[in-house]
């Protein structure tokens, strides 16, 4: 964790090792947009059951009672990034056996698998945010992680809608999906490991010209 005491603006919270992790929130946040479209209609399109829409929009939050806890310990031992790769994987498991559902017990047996990659990712990837800003900032960098998910959660939705009418219902799931996906690839190729291990050796590990190879990279991108 850092601990320095040097105060951060909230511009200097936009820089070329912050910015991924900010886009890595506005991808995983248009996706949870367009699941909050699609979780509600496609179960009811399957039960034709207001209690069973209900039930499988409450059952994702159950592994979070427990594997976020799991996930807390694995990443202090492990890193943040194997298991912000791990958590958007499982996820995009779940949704791509969701685009194939065509009854009601797979899709919610799907959206528990679902929940548990949500709580992997939740959980390392707030860990990653707090690693990676002051503790004198850390508030200020909460609030523009918090508004590039509700970008996203805005955005979502709309987009999944037209995804709905112009494609199908269904195909709103590999939507999400694809998200997930660039939530992988940012994390990748441009989110550096945040938690350092007690005994690592000086100069292991990504070197400070390939580090900054990938942040040019990422500017030139945006």
């Amino acid at each position: 964790m850092r601990v320095e005491t040097k105060k951060e603006g909230i511009l200097d919270l936009l820089n070329p090792r912050t910015l991924p992790v900010f886009l890595m929130f506005f991808f995983w946040g248009f996706g949870t947009g367009g699941l909050w479209l699609v979780r509600p209609l496609f179960a009811y399109s399957v039960s034709d059951s207001f209690l069973l829409v209900a039930l499988a929009s409450s059952v994702s939050a159950a592994p979070r009672t427990f594997v976020g806890a799991l996930t807390g310990y694995l990443t202090d031992k492990f890193g943040r990034k194997p298991f912000i790769i791990l958590g958007a994987a499982i996820h995009i498991t779940s949704l791509t056996g969701q685009f194939f559902s065509d009854t009601y017990l797979p899709f919610f047996l799907l959206e528990i698998l679902g929940g548990t990659g949500i709580a992997v990712w939740l959980t390392s990837s707030n860990a990653l945010l707090a690693d990676e800003t002051e503790i004198a900032s850390r508030g200020r960098a909460v609030a523009l992680r918090q508004t590039s998910s509700r970008i996203g959660l805005l955005a979502g939705p709309a987009v999944a809608g037209i995804v709905a009418t112009v494609i199908s219902l269904p195909s709103v799931f590999l939507f999400i999906a694809i998200n997930k996906v660039a939530v992988i690839i940012v994390t990748v190729w441009w989110i550096r490991e945040s938690h350092t291990k007690r005994n690592t050796p000086a100069g292991s590990g990504e070197t400070i010209t390939k580090r900054r190879e990938r942040e040019s990279g990422f500017l030139i991108l945006i």
